[in-house]
C-alpha cells in the first residue's frame, strides 16, 4: 500500500502544475501581465500538446523495452520542473512562452509513464481503487497548490506562482519517483527500423493495435469522448456566464462544488470499479456525462444549471479512474507502455480537436445568440453517445 500511496501522490504533484500553470496563473500572466493575445498561448499549447501527441506512442514502445518507464518519468519530471521554474525569470513573452511550452511537453509525456506504472503497484483485484486514489489525490493537490499559491501571488504578481509551482510539483512527485519500482519490462514488437523514424513508427503503431482489438476499439470511443471532455473543460465557464449568467462568484462555487464532487467521486468509482468492472464503471459514467450535457442543454435559467456541476465533477474525475483500470484489462503487461503512449496519443487530440469542434459551432452560428451554445452542447452530447456504442464492442474479462 505504501508504493500505491507513493504512485498516488504523483497525481497530486502533477495536478498542481496543470491548475496553476495550463489552466490560471500562466494564461492570466501572458494575456493580462504581459498584454498578449489568447491566440499566443492557444498555439503554445496546441502545439505543445501536438509534438507530445506525437511520441507518445513512440516513447511509451520504448518504455516496455529497455529504457524502462520510471527512467522516463524521472526525466520528463526533472524537465517539466526546470522549465516550470524558468517561466518565472522569464525576460519576455516569447522566452516565457517557450518556457511554458517545454514545461507542457514534458508534462504530458510524463503524465504517459506515470499512468503505465499502474500495474507496477496494483494488482488485477484492486486496480480500480489504485487508480482512483490517484485521480482522488490530483484534486485533493489542486485545492493545495491554488492555496500554498495564492498568497504569493496577491502580494508578488502572478509570475511569482511558477517557482511555487514547481517545487511543490517536484516534493510531491518525488515518493512515486524513489519508492516505486518497475515490476513488468518484457521485450515488445516493434523493430528497430519502424523506430528510425517518428511517423512511420506512428502509422506502423496504428497498424499494429490491429492485433489488438479491444484497444483499437478503446482508443476510439476514447477520442470521441475526450473531444467532449476537453471541450467541457475549456469553455464551461463562458458557457456559464454567456448562456445561463452566472456571476463570475457563481462561477467560483459553481468549479468548487463541482471539485468537491469530484474527490468524492475519484475513491467511490475505484471501488465500484474493482466491483461492477472497469468497462460498466467508464459506461455509467458517458452515461452521466450525457445527463449533465442534457441538463445543460435544457437549462433556461441558473437553477437546472446548478445539477451541472455535480454530475460533471462525478463524471471527470471517474472518466480518468475507470479509463485507466479499463486500458490496463484489455492489453498484455508486457505492452502496457504502448497502450498507454497510444492512449495519450489520441488524448492530447481529443484536447485539440474537442475545443476546435466547439469554438468552430459557436463561430459559424455567432448572429444566433445563446442558440449556438445549446447547438454546441448538442454536438458534445452526440460525441458522448457514439463513444458509448463504441465502448461497448471493447470485449474485456472482468
Amino acid at each position: 500500500m505504501f508504493r500505491a500511496v507513493s504512485w498516488a501522490l504523483y497525481d497530486f504533484a502533477n495536478t498542481i502544475f496543470a491548475i496553476n500553470i495550463v489552466s490560471y496563473y500562466f494564461a492570466q500572466w501572458v494575456t493580462a501581465d504581459m498584454k498578449g493575445e489568447d491566440i499566443s498561448y492557444s498555439f503554445a499549447f496546441s502545439g505543445s500538446m501536438l509534438v507530445a501527441a506525437l511520441f507518445m506512442p513512440l516513447l511509451g514502445s520504448l518504455s516496455d523495452r529497455k529504457f524502462g518507464k520510471k527512467n522516463f518519468l524521472i526525466i520528463f519530471t526533472a524537465f517539466a520542473v526546470v522549465f516550470t521554474n524558468l517561466i518565472g525569470y522569464a525576460r519576455g513573452i516569447i522566452e516565457g512562452l517557450l518556457f511554458f511550452a517545454v514545461a507542457n511537453f514534458c508534462y504530458q509525456l510524463a503524465a504517459v509513464f506515470y499512468g503505465a506504472l499502474l500495474p507496477s503497484v496494483s494488482k488485477g483485484y484492486n486496480v480500480g481503487r489504485i487508480s482512483g486514489l490517484g485521480v482522488g489525490f490530483g484534486y485533493f493537490g489542486a485545492f493545495i497548490g491554488l492555496t500554498v499559491v495564492r498568497p504569493l501571488v496577491e502580494q508578488y504578481g502572478r509570475s511569482a506562482a511558477f517557482t511555487p509551482t514547481a517545487i511543490l510539483f517536484l516534493i510531491f512527485a518525488l515518493p512515486c519517483l524513489v519508492f516505486v519500482k518497475e515490476t513488468v519490462r518484457e521485450p515488445y514488437f516493434v523493430t528497430t527500423s519502424e523506430r528510425t523514424n517518428l511517423f512511420k513508427f506512428i502509422f506502423s503503431a496504428f497498424k499494429s493495435i490491429k492485433g489488438e482489438p479491444s484497444l483499437k476499439k478503446f482508443v476510439l470511443s476514447a477520442y470521441l469522448y475526450l473531444n467532449a471532455v476537453n471541450a467541457i473543460l475549456v469553455f464551461v465557464s463562458v458557457y456559464a456566464r454567456k448562456a445561463i449568467g452566472l456571476t463570475d462568484l457563481e462561477i467560483h462555487n459553481f468549479f468548487l462544488i463541482s471539485n468537491i464532487f469530484a474527490i468524492l467521486s475519484a475513491f467511490s468509482c475505484g471501488a465500484l470499479t474493482d466491483r461492477f468492472g472497469a468497462k460498466r464503471a467508464l459506461s455509467a459514467v458517458l452515461i452521466i456525462w450525457s445527463f449533465a450535457l442534457l441538463a445543460g442543454l435544457l437549462s433556461l435559467n441558473k437553477s437546472l444549471f446548478w445539477i451541472v456541476g455535480p454530475l460533471a465533477g462525478i463524471a471527470l474525475a471517474s472518466t480518468w479512474t475507470a479509463g485507466r483500470a479499463l486500458l490496463v484489462k484489455i492489453v498484455p503487461k508486457e505492452k502496457i507502455g504502448f497502450a498507454f503512449g497510444m492512449a495519450g496519443f489520441v488524448g492530447s487530440f481529443a484536447a485539440i480537436t474537442g475545443p476546435l469542434i466547439w469554438g468552430t459551432i459557436v463561430w459559424a452560428l455567432r448572429p444566433y445568440g445563446v442558440l449556438k451554445y445549446k447547438v454546441a452542447i448538442s454536438a458534445l452530447l452526440l460525441l458522448i453517445i457514439i463513444g458509448y456504442i463504441t465502448l461497448q464492442r471493447v470485449k474485456v474479462e472482468e
